[in-house]
């Protein structure tokens, strides 16, 4: 029988979570591993596309490509309170943060600052990511890669 807690099994690249086994003594050909969900324990690089308009009311549209791992001593975490699996981890966490830090981001620029000062607004943002994910713990963040950047001609 299971109860309420949460077991980890982990292997090299992934981590297993479920709930945790009433009984003290198991093994693991007992276990169900329909009832334990996968989490990818490797570097992500997951890409966000971006559509935000500037201080100057310039329309905006770029891509970012995000780096991260998810952080194993959360993990109980993660899969109680934000994502069953990495694909959600990555719609309902990591995506709103990196849109929502982008888009304040992008708003306190001019389109000709941005342009030229990419280098520098990519640090900035990429710094302003850091710390949040370091507050929440959820994500172990690597860094962020701003790949496209253009502007909208409607």
């Amino acid at each position: 029988m299971f109860s309420g807690g949460t077991e980890r099994i982990c292997s090299a690249c992934d981590f297993w979570v479920g709930k945790q086994r009433s009984s003290a003594s198991w093994s693991l050909r007992e276990l169900d591993m329909s009832e334990f969900h996968r989490y990818d324990a490797r570097m992500q690089a997951q890409t966000v596309s971006l559509d935000n308009f500037t201080k100057d009311l310039q329309h905006v549209k770029a891509e970012v490509v995000v780096k991260y791992t998810i952080n194993p001593s959360n993990l109980v975490h993660i899969y109680q309170n934000v994502a069953a699996n990495n694909d959600l981890l990555f719609e309902n966490y990591v995506s709103p943060v990196v849109r929502s830090t982008f888009k304040a981001m992008v708003s306190q620029y001019d389109l000709e600052d941005l342009v030229s000062q990419r280098e520098k607004f990519q640090d900035l943002v990429e710094k302003h990511l850091a710390e949040k994910f370091k507050k929440d713990k959820t994500v172990l963040f690597s860094g962020l890669s701003l790949t496209d950047l253009t502007l909208d001609a409607k």
